[in-house]
């Protein structure tokens, strides 16, 4: 008899488990629905701020998207294309690294601004000093990049310089479609 009520006592608190479980798991996903609008609206204002900084001469940003890559198109305010920023993002050594690359028409790097990372504080994430980012600047899209890594912060500023030339590539054809539009 002893036996059986453990086993009772078991079912019972395995229940009140459970259910505490459901109540938690529903009450996040109510909280993360209710907040997910905020953040994307939040995370899209900071990526226009971004742009703004890239490019402070265009009036709007004509967003271009393939399955995975999204760019923007500069226009001044008569619709004229200055350029285009493009999204990457990188694995660097602690952490993904998001970054806007902003080009000009003839396929140039005027700046780099990273987004977002979390990389190894006074190592790492030297990749977010102007003295690197600088490096970037002048540099014309192609399949390499002359720009050197950082001694002691390889795999992040690697990471970064990579994932520019990667997505350049791809990033350029896109973008070199829909500016003909403009052309028009």
């Amino acid at each position: 008899m002893a036996g059986s009520l453990k086993m009772k006592d078991m079912i019972k608190y395995g229940f009140v488990l459970a259910l505490i479980c459901l109540v938690s798991a529903s009450l996040l996903a109510a909280v993360n629905n209710a907040t997910e609008e905020v953040i994307l609206e939040r995370k899209f204002a900071e990526e226009k701020a971004a742009l703004k900084e890239l490019f402070p001469e265009a009036y709007e940003f004509d967003s271009v998207r393939s399955e995975d890559k999204k760019a923007y198109i500069a226009l001044d305010e008569n619709e004229k294309p200055l350029g285009y920023a493009f999204k990457t993002k990188a694995q660097g050594y602690s952490s993904e690294i998001d970054t806007l690359g902003a080009v000009d028409l003839k396929d140039t790097i005027i700046n780099v601004k990273i987004l977002s990372q979390n990389e190894t504080p006074g190592v790492g994430s030297r990749i977010t000093e102007p003295q690197f980012i600088n490096k970037f600047i002048g540099e014309r899209l192609g399949p390499t990049l002359l720009v050197h890594t950082i001694t002691g912060a390889t795999i992040s500023s690697s990471a970064l310089i990579e994932s520019i030339e990667k997505n350049a590539q791809a990033i350029k054809s896109l973008v070199h479609n829909q500016l003909k539009q403009y052309e028009e």
